[in-house]
């Protein structure tokens, strides 16, 4: 009995120990941030923030500033793990509706999620690898293109309603159009494909010398947009007709995409760069800091950002004049794609050899690693003030009817008007010269979340 009491009693004691060790350093961390924000002669003023950011500080610090308010919140970093696939997972999306993830894998498989890493629905019916599973714009439908050359169709039971064969390679990638009326698909044997929902090709897009790795629509479905193994990309009328070559690449070109307004392509390369193109093929921005290849490059659902992801294991967090705002790592080998959810709080990785997929939340899309500690406090605390100011809109929103339906329409809680929640620089004087040492690009984007020093 006293052999089996020992370790029990010992192992005990070590988290008991952990715990206290654990509330003793966020009690120092919540000093630090206190300190920062109080005292002008703070000697963790000049510091870097590597110590800040390695802390779940955000929400403390969101209601330290926000302390007047009812709605002081903040986006906590958080990661979720998808495992299930018995072999590498090769892409992964959101839904729409932002409640479910939809993975394909070279288990010949594609597999649905819940957020909290649960499996909802294994899609069976490949013959070879699935390359690519997307959802359709309403939610209600996926589409999968493997390695079998083949795209398939799935209903909401998970069935498969229809097979669109006709490519006689790999298919890479399948989307729906934005009305959700056709299909594209691309191809390892050169062409690019529109079918319409009964399995009949529309259109075949031929030009491209090598495979093609990725097909999209434009926002408006009018346009088509290829990326090539032959070091190009290409813009199409929906007659397969070619209307642009987008050449500025040095190798192939995995993934092109349209920005949310489709003003704009972003191209990810095996060159190691991203660039971002205007519609008659000349190159504005190059994007450089990978150490490998790029496999893929999307926009942000507002268009603000860039997120790339790389066979050095990590994806990037880019603005839009090639200033690398921070870099995800996490993953032990190549990061086959990265994509943003819809409501651009969260990132969506897969890696290949990993066979899991990784949700990581944003806890402050500004923070880059050479800010110093006061100015990651003042970042974090204006993207919980960005973030509460919506919750604050939506709140009004939602309750707007409801004060209506009351017999005296009453309201005694008086919510704060939007625009008055900043971080007030009259409360914290000794921190304006903080952050006006930030780069011009993260104060562009924070200006309107603050009040100046009355002078």
């Amino acid at each position: 009995m006293k052999k089996l009491l020992i370790p029990l009693l010992f192992n005990f004691a070590l988290s008991a120990m952990e715990e206290v060790a654990q509330k003793a350093e966020e009690d120092t961390a919540t000093a630090l941030v206190r300190d920062i924000l109080t005292n002008p002669n703070s000697r963790w003023l000049d510091e870097k923030s590597s110590y800040i950011l390695s802390k779940d500080l955000s929400k403390y610090i969101a209601q330290l500033i926000l302390k007047d308010t009812n709605f002081a919140w903040a986006l906590k970093p958080a990661n979720v793990i998808y495992k299930g696939h018995t072999k590498e997972i090769l892409s992964a999306v959101f839904s729409p509706d932002r409640k479910r993830i939809l993975t394909a894998s070279a288990d010949k498989t594609a597999k649905l999620w819940d957020l909290g890493g649960n499996c909802i629905a294994t899609l069976e019916g490949h013959e070879d690898m699935v390359w690519s599973a997307a959802f359709s714009t309403d939610g209600l439908s996926i589409l999968t293109g493997s390695r079998d050359e083949t795209a398939k169709l799935w209903d909401l039971d998970y069935n498969c309603i229809v097979n669109f064969k006709g490519h006689a390679y790999i298919i890479c990638s399948a989307t729906f159009s934005p009305d959700g009326k056709t299909i594209l698909t691309a191809s390892w044997d050169k062409t690019a494909k529109l079918w319409d929902l009964e399995g009949s090709c529309i259109a075949t897009f031929k030009g491209h010398k090598s495979g093609v790795e990725s097909a999209v629509f434009s926002p408006n479905g009018k346009t088509i947009l290829t990326a090539s193994d032959d070091h190009t990309a290409k813009l199409w009328d929906l007659k397969g007709n070619c209307l642009v070559t987008l050449r500025a690449h040095e190798a192939c070109v995995y993934s092109a995409v349209f920005s949310p307004d489709g003003k704009i392509v972003l191209t990810a390369s095996n060159d190691k760069t991203a660039k971002l193109w205007d519609l008659d093929g000349n190159c504005m921005t190059i994007l450089k800091g990978h150490k490998d290849c790029l496999k893929s490059a999307v926009f942000s659902p507002d268009g603000e950002r860039i997120l790339t992801a790389s066979d050095d294991n990590t994806a990037k967090l880019w603005d839009l004049e090639g200033n690398c705002i921070t870099t995800l790592g996490g993953h032990e080998s190549s990061v086959a794609s990265a994509v943003f959810g819809p409501d651009g709080k969260r990132i969506l990785t897969v890696a290949f050899a990993d066979k899991l997929a990784k949700i990581t939340c944003l806890t402050d899309p500004f923070l880059t690693k050479d800010v110093t500690l006061p100015q990651a406090v003042i970042l974090v605390a204006i993207n919980s003030i960005k973030w509460t100011r919506k919750q604050i809109i939506e709140q009004e929103t939602n309750s707007s009817k409801t004060s209506a339906a009351t017999d005296d329409g009453s309201n005694n809680e008086e919510t704060p008007k939007p625009e008055t929640i900043t971080f007030d620089f009259n409360k914290y004087p000794h921190l304006q010269v903080h952050y006006d040492a930030l780069p011009d690009y993260i104060r562009k984007k924070c200006d309107k979340f603050i009040t100046r020093i009355n002078k």
